[in-house]
């Protein structure tokens, strides 16, 4: 049971990650596009 918990809470701390890794991601695209339309006036 101890080792179901274990794997739950690990499992958990990877979505976590994935899913600031995501956030991320799209805040960085985001910024890349605003500076390239900013370059391109």
């Amino acid at each position: 049971a101890l080792n179901a918990e274990r794997a739950r809470i690990e499992a958990e701390k990877v979505a976590a990650a994935e899913a600031l890794a995501v956030e991320k991601a799209a805040q960085d695209a985001a910024e890349k596009k605003a500076a390239e339309a900013a370059s391109a006036e």
